[in-house]
């Protein structure tokens, strides 16, 4: 009344099969709901047979080299097979040595002849992926400005998840040029998504918002790790530093404005007198088209008339452009006029 089971176990990564050895699995009788724990040796093998491991060799203590028995433990017997006549369920499970890759789940078999081996063959993972793109969800590209309310849309696309399965993303906003997080008000800046699985391959938005006042000239890059919310166990990440998808950049520009001698910043208050304003830019993308909007200002209102816009293409991450502005002058006599900047990507 005994059979043997045995079974391979690997995955396939760009082409190439490999063996996985030390990984878990759990073989349940559908009948009595019994279940036992076994372990792929150094060559991803698990074998049932007393010829492999004793039954009586640590029983169903859940190493390559146990032994396993079900039934009457007093009945253990190394002539025999392990497994009695029933049906019975293997269930990968999470461990180190799968890690990123979709478990084998519910793989049916029967044990219904005596001395027979049960051969399963090869089970093959498949390799579970997440990739991301992050965006500003106002400028919709890999710009934010520096402002006290900025919203990161990290889309993470998934492969291989599990339909009906429940996972979790954990993302964080990380500093490239440190390789530290983004702290803002003394905390990291974090976001969680639970979301349960449709198609094995889909797509899921993470958001961020937070205090973006204080990052100018910050590159930040989102790190996405994603999780079985059942298992409660990580089961892949996405955390290139380098990765110019994750990357969403915080410019920083500072000016200089001057008359059209570039001498003084006074004007005289007369008709068509031109300003000269000097933009310098940080962090920028480089070989990106972007626009330079400038206007005047008086006591923070806008003076109508005064906006000028300049296309330019940053060469490099820094430098400067230049934007010309004329505007009547006769009526503000004694008053001080501020120039405002602001640079967007086309």
């Amino acid at each position: 009344m005994w059979d043997i089971l045995s079974v391979s176990h690997g995955h396939v990564r760009y082409g190439v099969m490999s063996r996985l050895p030390n990984v878990q699995f759990r073989i349940t009788s559908k009948t009595t709901g019994e279940s036992h724990v076994v372990c792929t040796d150094d060559n991803g093998m698990i074998d049932t047979s007393a010829g492999f491991n004793s039954h009586k060799n640590d029983t169903n203590g859940g190493t390559a080299e146990s032994g396993i028995w079900f039934g009457e433990m007093d009945a253990i017997d190394d002539e025999k097979g392990a497994l009695i006549y029933d049906f019975y369920y293997l269930n990968e499970l999470r461990g180190e040595s799968n890690e990123g890759l979709k478990l084998a789940k519910d793989i049916e078999f029967r044990v219904y002849r005596d001395k027979a081996v049960i051969n399963l063959g090869t089970v093959t993972d498949d390799v579970v992926s997440i990739g991301t793109t992050a965006k500003d969800s106002d400028t919709e590209n890999h710009i934010s400005l520096a402002d006290n309310k900025v919203t990161i849309i990290d889309t993470v696309k998934y492969k291989n998840f599990t339909p009906g399965k429940a996972y979790r993303l954990v993302g964080i906003l990380m500093d490239k040029e440190t390789g530290e997080p983004v702290m803002v008000g003394g905390k990291p800046v974090t976001s969680e998504k639970e979301f349960t699985v449709g198609d094995e391959d889909g797509t899921v938005d993470v958001t961020f918002t937070f205090d973006g006042s204080s990052l100018s000239g910050t590159d930040v890059v989102v790190f996405e790790k994603a999780y079985d919310i059942e298992a409660d166990t990580q089961i892949t990440s996405h955390e290139d530093i380098n990765d110019e998808g994750q990357r969403v950049s915080i410019p920083k520009i500072g000016t200089k404005a001057a008359a059209a001698d570039g001498k003084t910043n006074e004007i005289k208050p007369e008709k068509d007198q031109k300003i000269v304003d000097t933009v310098a830019y940080e962090n920028l993308i480089a070989g990106e088209e972007y626009e330079l909007t400038t206007w005047l200002t008086k006591d923070g209102k806008k003076i109508w008339g005064t906006e000028v816009t300049k296309k330019f293409t940053a060469k490099e991450a820094e430098g400067t452009v230049t934007a010309e502005l004329t505007f009547d002058a006769s009526m503000h006599g004694g008053e001080d006029i501020t120039v405002f900047e602001e640079v967007s990507l086309l």
